[in-house]
């Protein structure tokens, strides 16, 4: 692993009330929702969801309207809404060089090539990695955020304040 001298820095966002939706069955609610997996969708009130799996979807820190669709589909049967609060922990690492400390883990253009989102190993965490304008999203496992931090800034990386 290289250390990175041009000034990347790294933005602790924590856990958020983060869902995941599963559907049973190929279902007419979800029609504006990204069907391949890799796929993302931003509603108008600017929540993003993201095609994990096929018929599964990941909404960080969804607004109210975006929740009430997703619980108004599990109450009609559409499928089941899951509560993963905690599980993730929210990193940003912005800055000119956050791609090149992500390539000392993985071709990072290669595995979001085509994709919004993707789940990776960094430095042995588990992530969900997506593209910013300024950087890249990071939801890591929350019990590997400490050990994936430490990592970042050996790297160079500056936690912001």
């Amino acid at each position: 692993m290289s250390a990175v001298t041009s000034r990347t820095t790294w933005i602790d966002r924590g856990s958020a009330n983060d869902l995941e939706f599963v559907t049973f069955a190929p279902s007419g609610h979800f029609e504006l929702l990204p069907a391949a997996p890799g796929g993302a969708a931003h509603t108008e009130s600017g929540d993003a969801v993201y095609a994990i799996a096929p018929r599964r979807w990941f909404a960080p820190r969804p607004g109210d309207a975006l929740r009430a669709t997703f619980e108004a589909a599990e109450a009609g049967g559409a499928g089941a809404l899951v509560d993963v609060t905690g599980q993730w922990r929210c990193l940003d690492l912005e800055g000119a060089s956050a791609g090149s400390i992500l390539r000392n883990a993985i071709d990072i253009e290669a595995v979001l090539e085509g994709r919004e989102i993707a789940l990776v190993t960094l430095f042995d965490a588990p992530c969900r990695v997506a593209r910013r304008p300024s950087g890249y999203r990071l939801w890591v496992r929350s019990s590997y955020a400490a050990h994936l931090m430490t990592l970042l800034e050996r790297l160079g990386a500056v936690r912001a304040p």
